[in-house]
């Protein structure tokens, strides 16, 4: 620009800095924001606020504390957006900060509404127990005006995804109570919460209400109806309700086909899982480490380990298939059920190789391969690797060292690890 005798001005600077934050190249807008006070162009309020928000999403928060302190220092007033930005940046990072910085806010008069608070506690996942999730509803039914029902639908699913099942439909009774309307969203969380439950006729009760209101049920909807159905082992029922599915134009997604091989799996239909996992592509949908991994496991636990390997084989293959610990511990531990520890060993080597560390399931299938082969030697030195890698030892795996030694006459070895389980405990 000065090439051609234009200088730039505060609003060149503005979306200068504001490209290099979103962009997440935070160190140039430093230089860039730092260089301004050297050409005599001093920062408004927008650009501390742009930078601070910079700093506060790569996780910089220190230095956003101490651009939030300057700003009063440079004639500057903060604004809502300012605290707020800082707010949602704590959340992210250090809740008991958060919540001293939103006191700071109350004094200033900047405070959130409670429901905004709420929406960045779930946003950011802070919502990890029940009392958490019951603290944040409970804040919303005090709040006048009552917050949308999206806000409600952010606490509902935050606790939906820890498994607090019964605890979402009580909730949600109680937002009927106060004249809380559901959308598509909260009955969707609802009918699964009900399938997870066991409860799938109350979930087909729900797709009528999705139905009444105008809504259109999702892949989500029917999905967790085929889950429910999945998890009463009534697999007929939940093709039935796949092919309606179907049949009303909504495309299923993996997870939907996930979770029917989930239910063929479960019911030991191996055969029929298998055919479908290869029958994705004619939905478009591609298989994913979660199909390879509960087909790979049912095989190895029905004894199928030559069918596993193939399939294993097939899976690494597959370029768009990242295999993970689960998948590699199903194989290992039928190979090692079966015997054939030296295609374990080459399995768990391979696996380390891609930079999966070992975990103590890993271990634990290892050393009871062993250990029931009679190769307490190698058991053990697959123990002490276990502890030089800094995996802990659980009391399964006590357990599987303490029977082999007794079987193999060797009482007072098995004396001494169980006292070494006491000493744990």
């Amino acid at each position: 620009m000065q090439t051609f005798g234009l200088s730039p001005d505060i609003v060149t600077y503005h979306t200068i800095l504001d490209g290099y934050c979103k962009n997440g190249r935070i160190e140039e807008a430093i230089q860039l924001f730092e260089s301004m006070e050297g050409i005599g162009i001093s920062a408004d309020v927008e650009m501390y606020n742009i930078l601070i928000q910079g700093l506060t999403q790569t996780g910089k928060l220190e230095d956003a504390r101490k651009l939030f302190i300057e700003i009063p220092k440079k004639g500057l007033m903060r604004s809502v957006v300012t605290y707020n930005t800082m707010l949602n940046g704590l959340f992210r990072k250090d809740i008991d900060k958060a919540l001293q910085f939103l006191r700071k806010m109350r004094e200033c008069e900047f405070a959130p509404s409670d429901s905004q608070l709420v929406r960045d506690e779930c946003k950011s996942g802070k919502i990890q127990k029940l009392e958490d999730g019951l603290r944040c509803f409970d804040q919303l039914i005090l709040e006048r005006p009552l917050p949308s029902n999206s806000t409600f639908n952010h606490v509902l699913g935050s606790l939906s995804k820890i498994r607090c099942y019964t605890d979402v439909i009580k909730l949600y009774k109680k937002m009927s109570l106060v004249g809380v309307q559901p959308t598509a969203v909260t009955l969707n969380i609802l009918i699964n919460c009900w399938c997870q439950s066991g409860q799938v006729n109350h979930g087909f009760c729900l797709l009528g209400e999705i139905l009444k209101r105008g809504y259109r049920p999702t892949v989500i909807t029917f999905t967790a109806l085929i889950k429910g159905l999945c998890l009463k082992e009534k697999i007929d029922s939940a093709f039935k309700v796949f092919g309606r599915m179907t049949q009303t134009g909504i495309q299923p997604d993996a997870y939907t086909y996930n979770t029917l091989i989930y239910g063929l799996c479960r019911s030991g239909e191996v055969a029929r899982a298998l055919q479908l996992k290869n029958n994705m592509v004619k939905w478009n949908c591609r298989a994913n480490v979660v199909s390879y991994s509960m087909n790979i496991d049912t095989l190895c636990k029905g004894g199928l380990v030559d069918q596993a390997v193939v399939l294993f084989s097939e899976m690494l293959r597959d370029s768009n298939v990242v295999p993970n610990l689960v998948v590699y511990n199903s194989l290992i531990n039928g190979l090692c059920n079966s015997g054939r520890l030296d295609e374990a060993k080459r399995v768990l080597d391979e696996m380390v190789s891609r930079g999966i560390s070992a975990d103590v399931i890993t271990y634990n299938c290892i050393i009871d391969g062993h250990c029931g082969h009679g190769q307490w030697e190698e058991a053990r030195r697959y123990f002490d690797e276990m502890l030089d890698r800094g995996v802990s030892p659980n009391i399964v795996t006590f357990s599987i060292l303490i029977d082999s030694l007794c079987k193999d006459g060797m009482a007072k070895d098995a004396w001494g690890l169980l006292l070494n389980v006491a000493k744990r405990d």
